[in-house]
């Protein structure tokens, strides 16, 4: 409890999920956690306050090695809901916005698990983000993102406001700013973006503001 406390006080924000059994002679530990420091920490602590138990340990210290190098996401809907479990009827942690990244830790199933931006765990559906490596963020992040600064609206697939919508978006969201290949009149009203899927739409220019 004391290795817990110190390097995951806030379980909202670190994993530290470890059970310990005993069987004859032996004390297992099993579980995940997020930060390395932490594994070896709990190690050292257990064999110096159980000395007389072999330790074995099967602590995974993640993220899961499955995920490979596609280990971050971007959100890629108006807006993602952060849950505290692996179902849609699981309670809401946060919610995060288009653009935004998360560091993914684990799979279950067609959700995730992950650290978002503001450094609270939680599990996100698959639909809701584009997977990508370090590399990949890293461009994303580096690009020339415009914040979108209406309260709501829709990303139309022509410019102009009777095209079928392709996302809606929110407040805070962030996007790409894409090739503009139209007319002058068109590209003095309207801006094309590009979501994170690299779909691409156009938005009113006066909805948005530099990322």
């Amino acid at each position: 409890e004391q290795v817990r406390q110190r390097y995951c006080p806030d379980r909202r924000l670190e994993v530290f999920d470890i059970t310990a059994q005993v069987r004859g002679a032996n004390l297992r530990l099993s579980g995940e956690v997020s930060n390395p420091v932490s594994k070896q920490a709990l190690l050292k602590a257990m064999r110096n306050v159980a000395r007389t138990f072999k330790i074995e340990e099967e602590i995974v210290v993640l993220p899961e090695a499955r995920l490979g190098r596609q280990r971050f996401g971007i959100i890629n809907v108006s807006v993602a809901n952060l849950r505290s479990a692996p179902r849609h009827s699981a309670e809401l942690v946060n919610q995060m916005l288009i653009g935004s990244s998360v560091v993914l830790l684990k799979q279950k199933d067609d959700w995730f698990y992950g650290h978002v931006e503001d450094g609270y765990l939680g599990w996100l559906t698959a639909g809701s983000i584009v997977r990508t490596d370090s590399v990949g963020l890293a461009a994303w992040q580096g690009s020339d993102l415009l914040r979108f600064a209406d309260f709501g609206g829709k990303i139309r697939g022509q410019p102009n406001e009777n095209a079928l919508p392709i996302s809606d978006v929110v407040l805070g969201g962030l996007l790409r700013r894409g090739d503009q290949n139209r007319d002058a009149a068109s590209r003095s009203a309207w801006t094309q973006v590009v979501l994170p899927n690299g779909r691409a739409g156009y938005l009113l220019s006066q909805t948005l503001s530099s990322g």
